[in-house]
C-alpha cells in the first residue's frame, strides 16, 4: 500500500510525503511512527517542526516500485487532492476512510490557503 501525505505547511521545498506499508492493517503503525518522529527523516524534520499532515490518498494494492516510480516524478503535488482543486476528489482519489480528510474539509482548507496567499 502506497499513501501520500500533505503537510499544512511547506518544509524548505516540500509539502508531501510519499511512503509505503505493507498493508492497510500496518498503515496506523506506520503513522503512528510518522506523528512520533520515528522513520523517514523528513517527516522527523516535519515533527520537529510541529507541521501537522494528514492523509489524503492511498493506492491500496501499490507496491514498493510503484511508491518509487511515484517518488521519481518528483511531482507529488500533482496527486494531492488538497493542492490541486481540479481534481474531484470523490470520483478520482481513493481515500483511506479512516484517516482521510473529507471534502468538505479539503475544500475549506483551500479557501483558508487562498486567503492566506492574499495576505
Amino acid at each position: 500500500m502506497v499513501y501520500l501525505l500533505h503537510f499544512d505547511r511547506p518544509l524548505c521545498h516540500a509539502q508531501h510525503y510519499i511512503g509505503y506499508t505493507e498493508s492497510a492493517e500496518t498503515l496506523p503503525i506506520r503513522l503512528d511512527h510518522h506523528a512520533h518522529g520515528r522513520g523517514a527523516s523528513i517527516m522527523r524534520a516535519v515533527t520537529v517542526a510541529g507541521i501537522n499532515w494528514h492523509v489524503v490518498r492511498v493506492w491500496p494494492e501499490a507496491d514498493r516500485s510503484f511508491e518509487r516510480r511515484l517518488k521519481d516524478q518528483k511531482n507529488s503535488a500533482r496527486l494531492c487532492p488538497v493542492c490541486n482543486i481540479l481534481l474531484d476528489i470523490s470520483l478520482d482519489v481513493p481515500l483511506y476512510s479512516c484517516l482521510a480528510q473529507r471534502k468538505e474539509l479539503i475544500y475549506a482548507s483551500l479557501q483558508t490557503r487562498r486567503q492566506d496567499d492574499r495576505r
